[in-house]
């Protein structure tokens, strides 16, 4: 895991491939529970990274793709905090 992933208050995950050349993040509140993920994908012809939820639930994200990996990651943690409370 790079240091910038590190200081962030959810668990994430280093790359995994998740099929079809496409690679994950995962973020948990406690090891093991992944509740939400940014994937890399192609939206509209361009790179993005995506943030969907892996919790079971059929929310949506309001704001779900992003062009740059960090700030994914920012708003995927405001989307569980957003949901969760505080963790």
């Amino acid at each position: 895991m790079t240091h910038a992933l590190a200081q962030h208050a959810l668990i994430w995950s280093n790359a995994v491939s998740i099929g079809c050349s496409r690679e994950a993040y995962f973020g948990s509140r406690t090891a093991g529970e992944q509740i939400i993920m940014v994937r890399r994908t192609t939206i509209a012809g361009e790179r993005k990274f995506e943030i969907l939820w892996n919790d079971g639930s059929s929310r949506e994200v309001a704001n779900a793709a992003h062009e740059d990996l960090y700030v994914a990651i920012e708003a995927a943690e405001a989307e569980v905090a957003r949901v969760y409370g505080a963790y």
